[in-house]
């Protein structure tokens, strides 16, 4: 060991260290324990200057030797890796749950072979994260109405079977061993990994099941909920869900259900909304066209016709109303927000967009109310004439009701609903305030007229651009549903024949005919 009069030596050393970069002089080893190459261990105080650098030199050149072995604290304990997920060991349960979106960022609700931006690949990425299905195959799952690219629902209800905290209860199917439901602790609770938010307790072409429709009634009786531990509550699909969903996508709700629920057959009635603004609308005549579209109609000349997976087109609606937005009104009536709700059984592709288009006809006085019933004379009428639907944006599936059913609203994941729509209504007043005070800004400006007269350009009246307008009953019309049968390609001649067979046998798939939704393939 080196004594403390050897200072200015470590001092020196010290020096070297730092010139050499991060090479500590610790390296050389004063305890005996290496070599110095080149010079006995005892005389490396008697070094002069240019021999320790040579030596620090030769240090740092030196290779290690290859069996030198780290430290026991060195060495890297290997992770397991994860355990299988085994759903057989857990409990699950038919449930139904109540999904709002806004679907402007999304090519649909249905998933698709060629993209991941639709609302289904989201979910179910969200419910297999959580664990609470191994994947869409095998949950039994059903939806009630398909919506298109762009349309947003507040009601969305799909039916599925999900992992369990109960062994006995509406809708709970035990695992193959009973004793095997005994859930294991890191199963307890729903996993929410990388969610920013923890789990606190609480056309056809649609991949839903094809089947006839099922008889659905809930029990007289409901038994009881009975968990697996004592003591414990069924599973936070909520709260657990909801931490791994994107911001515009949100379950609402839950309700246990029978086996033979189905989502899609058990609906007893569907709602949409379709929000626009007055402007220079005649709301009266509008209003006068919609009650014409009540009843049972063939709307043919009023949807999108897909003679492959549809040969009926009678449909039924049990209300046409049009009715200004409370929440929203505005002394200026071209401002004023008014909503068409419109309800029904079953609705057909872009049924909904397609009657909003005529009805804007008739409120521009480009129509007259009567028109409606020209385009539900089918004898009349057999092709549809040719205009173009109402916008995705303003669509909303806004309710799919059941005999029942009875939702499950729990107070803390409501409350966090709240807050979270609270915010995107506060994010999107305060974008559409922005835009509104620049447009006022606009219209108060004075602008000149022939060379020398100046005047507000918001008492200007604004002219529509265009070519001349065209009466719906003279436009060209497109193919009558007979003809487009007969034109068919060989392929869809063939899916075609399929359905009509599905239909007669009364096998899956057998009501096709019977869509139930406005939506189609994605567009």
């Amino acid at each position: 060991m080196i004594s403390r009069t050897a200072s200015p030596l470590r001092l020196f050393t010290k020096g070297i260290s730092s010139k050499l970069g991060r090479l500590s002089f610790s390296k050389i080893n004063f305890s005996m324990e290496v070599e110095a190459p080149g010079a006995p261990q005892d005389d490396l105080c008697s070094l002069s200057k240019d021999e320790l650098i040579q030596l620090v030199r030769q240090l740092r050149e030196k290779p290690k030797t290859p069996d030198a072995q780290p430290k026991p604290t060195e060495v890297w304990k290997k992770k397991k890796p994860p355990r299988e997920f085994d759903m057989a060991r857990y409990s699950q349960r038919y449930v139904a749950l109540k999904i709002a979106y806004i679907g402007a960022n999304y090519k649909g609700l249905a998933a698709q072979e060629n993209t991941d931006d639709t609302i289904e690949a989201v979910l179910f990425k969200a419910l297999t994260k959580a664990r609470l299905i191994t994947s869409r195959e095998t949950s039994s799952y059903t939806r009630s109405g398909r919506t298109d690219k762009g349309v947003s629902a507040f009601g969305q209800v799909i039916g599925l079977k999900l992992r369990s905290n109960m062994k006995s209860g509406l809708g709970v199917v035990a695992p193959p061993d009973a004793s095997a439901a005994l859930q294991a602790p890191e199963a307890a609770s729903v996993s929410s990994a990388a969610a920013p938010a923890a789990v606190d307790g609480d056309g056809l072409e649609d991949g839903s099941t094809l089947s006839a429709a099922k008889p659905f009634a809930m029990p007289t009786v409901v038994p009881p909920d009975v968990p697996v531990k004592p003591g414990g509550s069924e599973l936070p699909y909520v709260t657990a869900i909801n931490a791994l969903l994107p911001p515009d996508i949100r379950v609402l709700a839950w309700a246990p259900v029978p086996p033979e629920f189905n989502a899609r057959f058990s609906t007893r009635r569907r709602v949409y909304k379709y929000f626009f603004l007055g402007e220079s609308l005649d709301i009266e005549r509008m209003r006068d066209g919609a009650r014409r579209l009540i009843g049972e109609h063939d709307f043919r000349n009023l949807c999108r016709i897909d003679v492959v997976s549809v040969n009926n087109f009678v449909r039924r609606l049990s209300r046409f109303d049009i009715e200004p937005v409370a929440a929203l009104t505005s002394a200026d009536p071209s401002r004023q927000l008014y909503q068409m709700v419109i309800a029904g059984t079953a609705f057909l592709w872009h049924q909904v967009r397609a009657m909003a288009a005529i009805l804007f006809l008739i409120g521009q006085r480009l129509e007259e109310p009567s028109v409606v019933d020209e385009l539900l004379d089918i004898a009349k009428h057999a092709g549809k004439p040719s205009y173009p639907i109402a916008s995705d944006l303003p669509l909303v599936l806004w309710d799919c009701e059941y005999d029942g059913l009875e939702w499950t609203y729990a107070r803390d994941p409501q409350e966090k609903l709240f807050r979270h729509f609270l915010d995107l209504w506060k994010e999107q007043m305060l974008k559409t305030q922005v835009v509104g005070s620049m447009l006022g800004a606009i219209e108060a400006v004075d602008v000149a007229l022939d060379g020398s007269r100046v005047v507000p350009f918001k008492s200007l009246k604004l002219e529509p651009k265009g070519p001349a307008y065209v009466p719906l009953l003279k436009r060209p019309r497109e193919a009558s549903v007979a003809e487009k049968s007969t034109t068919l390609s060989s392929s869809k001649r063939a899916r075609l024949e399929q359905n009509l067979n599905k239909r007669q046998t009364g096998g899956k798939g057998a009501d096709i005919s019977d869509d139930s939704y406005e939506h189609g393939k994605t567009q």
